[in-house]
């Protein structure tokens, strides 16, 4: 649990301010709540669904690789818990979980979910992060 509240919440630091990523986020977070947290609630989803379902589609994902360079391109490092014996979760598989909540938000940026994503869109989509 603690890794992917880590994980998740580690890679929202890299959504620059006034990046299309984070004007998506603001325009689709409802009235009273901080987009970051509202974008969290849906990386999460009830009981860690939303994210646990990520992390199973990464996976059998066939374009990990892009999403891995797209997330190092970004200075995204993997999520790790040192004081616990578990895997830790690779920077690819926390742009890839961003990217599925965007998609379940019906963000523009991710046109479909991330296992369906293009080469183009995951490099889009890592674009987004960043300051115009």
């Amino acid at each position: 649990m603690r890794l992917k509240v880590k994980a998740a919440g580690y890679g929202v630091s890299f959504i620059q301010a006034n990046s299309v990523l984070e004007t998506q986020l603001k325009a689709a977070t409802p009235a009273g709540n901080i987009w970051n947290a509202y974008f969290l609630k849906q990386c999460f989803g009830s009981n860690m669904a939303n994210i646990d379902a990520a992390l199973t589609a990464w996976d059998t994902a066939a374009n990990s690789a892009k999403w891995t360079a797209v997330a190092t391109s970004l200075g995204i490092l993997d999520a790790d818990i040192t004081y616990a014996s578990i895997d830790p979760i690779t920077k690819g598989e926390i742009l890839f979980l961003h990217a599925a909540a965007a998609y379940d938000l019906e963000l523009a940026i991710a046109p479909a979910e991330p296992q369906s994503m293009t080469s183009d869109d995951v490099q889009s989509f890592g674009a987004a992060y960043l300051a115009a």
